[in-house]
This record gives structure tokens, sequence and C-alpha cells, in this order.
């Protein structure tokens, strides 16, 4: 399971929106509105906003940052996926005040990647993906991200397995690469590896739903089923709008 963000980009936001950076206070009053009005569900005004942020510094990378941000933490993606696309189109023309740092400019690829996954848009997330690896390629996030893509989307699975087994052998207590390690594995119909693989993952991340619902439909297609009932419920009690978890509670009982 993909991360929704890597700490470089909301480092670069979080300064953007406290300290006004290059782009100056008027900018960061304009996205301190966005941020309030996206919380109360205002999405056209805080469109008006995020746009007038950048209008007053369309050279500056903090705003296009700390925009993309925004709609992420919103779970605004097609409108994310804009503003990631115009600073990057903004940087290979050379049209922003300094040119992004190899790495940043790596994980907007990946932020990227997530948006167009959420959508979804798969070819553009893939490609996303694909770019960030390029300019990072043993970043275990940007691995994980396209191995995940790749496995819950029933695409190249072979692929999403090589790609989650890197990103696990890099970062071997992230429970969330170890998640997708292990979906990757139960997508295969390596039930038995998956099973004691996403184990791991919930001893590693015990209170995430998503994670109780992969081990949960590992042990049914194990043929335990009562290990899988128990996972499913407890799945369910920490996110409520797993469906996925509803319907195969309902396919156990």
């Amino acid at each position: 399971m993909p991360r929704v963000s890597s700490l470089a980009i909301f480092a670069l936001a979080l300064c953007a929106l406290l300290a006004g950076c290059s782009g100056g206070r008027s900018s960061s009053d304009h996205f301190e509105r966005a941020g309030r009005l996206l919380g109360k569900g205002q999405y056209s005004a805080a469109r008006n906003e995020i746009n007038a942020g950048i209008k007053a510094h369309p050279s500056d990378p903090d705003a296009y940052v700390t925009s993309m941000a925004l709609y992420m933490a919103s779970k605004r993606y097609t409108d994310a996926c804009i503003i990631g696309e115009a600073l990057i189109k903004r940087d290979k023309s050379g049209k922003l005040h300094y040119k992004l740092p190899k790495l940043v400019k790596a994980d907007i690829f990946s932020q990227l990647g997530f948006c167009y996954s959420n959508i979804p848009d798969i070819k553009r997330a893939e490609h996303s993906y694909e770019s960030a690896l390029t300019l990072d390629p043993n970043n275990p996030q940007y691995l994980n991200g396209l191995g995940w893509l790749y496995a819950d989307n029933d695409i190249k699975l072979q692929k999403a397995l090589e790609l989650t087994q890197c990103a696990v052998e890099l970062a071997p207590k992230d429970g969330s690469i170890v998640d997708s390690y292990g979906w990757s594995q139960y997508k295969l119909g390596m039930y038995d590896a998956a099973v004691l693989t996403l184990k791991r993952a919930v001893e590693l991340l015990p209170d995430n739903g998503e994670l109780r619902y992969h081990l949960g439909a590992a042990y049914a297609a194990h043929g335990c089923r009562n290990e899988a009932l128990v996972e499913v419920r407890k799945a369910l009690l920490l996110d409520h709008s797993l469906t996925k978890a509803n319907k195969l509670l309902k396919k156990l009982q």
C-alpha cells in the first residue's frame, strides 16, 4: 500500500504555508484561506484562492508545491495532478525562479503517480512512478508505489512482486511496503507466503484497517476461515468504509 506522500513535498509545503517563502505574504494568505475552505468542503472558492496564489507568483515552485499538497490532503486528486503537471512543465521550460532539485522533482513525480492512481488513470500513474524511479532508482517508496499500482490493478503481477520485494529489502520495517509485497504475493496465488508477509505487515501497522483486510483476504484464500473472519472484522472496526472488506465478511459468514 503506498503512502499518501513522502516528507519532502510536505516539508516544502509547510515552508511555503508558514513562512511565505519566496512567494511572499500575499501568496501565503491565499493558501491559508484555501486550506480553510477545503476543510469546509468549499472547493470552488478554495480553487479560486489557490489559483490566485499561483498567479501572484507564477515562477515560484513553492506556490505549486503548496497547492498540490493542499489538494492531496483534501483528496482532490485531479486538481493536484493539474498543479503538479504545471510545475513539471514550467521546470522543464526554465520558467521557475530556480531549477527543481533532482530529488524534489522525483518526489513530485511520485505524488503525481499516487494522484493519478486514485483518479484512476493507470497509464499516467505508471509513467509518473517510472519518471520518479528514473531520477531516484533505489527509493523504496517509489518502487512500492509502482509495484502497488500493478498489484492492486491486476496488471504486470510478476513485475509488481519484483518491485515490492526490492522495496522491502530497502525498507524492511515499513509496514506499508511489506503490505504491498504481501498483496503482490496474494495476487499471484502465493497464499502461504502472502499470509506470512501480511502478518508481518500487520505487526508493523496493527491499527491500519486496509492491511487487516489484506491479511483477512489472504487467510480466506488459504482456507483459514476463522482467522479471516477475525481480521476482516478488525479491519471494519478500524475503517467502516472498506467496501471490499464488507463484501468479504458477507461471503465468509
